[in-house]
């Protein structure tokens, strides 16, 4: 059964779930691709940007020090630590069958044993989503606006580490 009430004529996006309450782990976790590479991507509303480990980053051509890539501000989570990040020119994302041409993704020296891809809230905010556990499917619609919002339109600490 579709769960996708709300999307009238919208294309819906269907996706299973790799991992979920209903699979006792601690996140929801879907499969997502950065140009034709496949990671894992946990949603995660407490984080304000997306982020792609840099370990995947490499994996789907994306180098610190490589063409379009330039150093961001650093970031950080709950906790003290900060995680240094980049901007990255992605010729594709996709989330199921919806995709992403050219867009520009946040690169974060993080590991999150397994887990390479960080859906924020910036992703989250640009779609309208259902987690259907008791079937273990994702429902997925896009809401409109940037999936991915400029680094300027969130509220980062400076590369200095200073807060503003």
């Amino acid at each position: 059964m579709n769960l996708a009430y709300w999307a009238g004529s919208k294309p819906v996006v269907v996706l299973d779930l790799r991992g979920s309450y209903r699979r006792r782990t601690e996140h929801t976790i879907v499969e997502v691709a950065v140009n034709g590479e496949h990671f894992r991507a946990y949603l995660d509303t407490g984080c304000a940007a997306s982020l792609i480990s840099l370990k995947a980053a490499k994996r789907a051509g994306l180098t610190p020090g490589g063409t379009g890539v330039v150093p961001a501000a650093a970031i950080h989570g709950i906790g003290p630590r900060k995680v240094k990040t980049w901007i990255a020119q992605a010729k594709t994302f996709a989330i199921g069958t919806e995709q992403i041409s050219n867009t520009r993704v946040r690169i974060g020296d993080f590991d999150l044993d397994g887990t390479e891809v960080v859906l924020g809230a910036d992703f989250i905010l640009a779609h309208h989503i259902y987690v259907a556990n008791s079937q273990g499917l994702l429902y997925l619609t896009y809401n409109g606006g940037p999936v991915f919002a400029p680094p300027a339109e969130r509220n980062e600490i400076p590369p200095t580490g200073e807060s503003h």
